[in-house]
């Protein structure tokens, strides 16, 4: 099998978990708001994935731009410098205590995410 062949499942695979990964969060925040589960459990779903979600973004990023694809590689960086932002200033974990408040910020922040993946999705699936 070519090397291209192998970047394109890897990336297929790797695209496929990221849109999932928003999806998921997405999903539990909103069960937050309709009262279906409460802070506590959801911070503990949320926050188990957010290094998870990084290294994989990382590894697509490098991954694509290593093999040659530059433009998506650098669509993928700009996605990854966008987490680390949100990782830096501690607004991608969910805080137990102020779940409630952060809430219309936290579905933002996963809607913007989640409109990005499905543009890198529909680009990796059609390149």
């Amino acid at each position: 099998m070519s090397p291209q062949l192998l970047v394109w499942i890897a990336a297929m695979i790797l695209q496929s978990a990221l849109l999932g990964r928003n999806m998921y969060a997405i999903v539990c925040l909103t069960d937050l708001q309709d009262d279906i589960i409460n802070p506590f459990d959801l911070s503990t779903k949320l926050n188990r994935f957010v290094m998870h979600e990084i290294i994989a973004q990382g590894c697509m990023a490098g991954m694509l731009l290593l093999s040659g694809n530059l433009l998506c590689g650098a669509c993928h960086a700009a996605v990854l410098g966008y987490l680390l932002h949100l990782h830096s200033h501690r607004l991608l974990h969910v805080h137990t205590t102020d779940a409630f408040r952060q809430l219309p910020q936290q579905k933002k922040q996963r809607i913007i995410l989640l409109a990005a993946h499905l543009l890198l999705f529909v680009v990796v699936v059609y390149r």
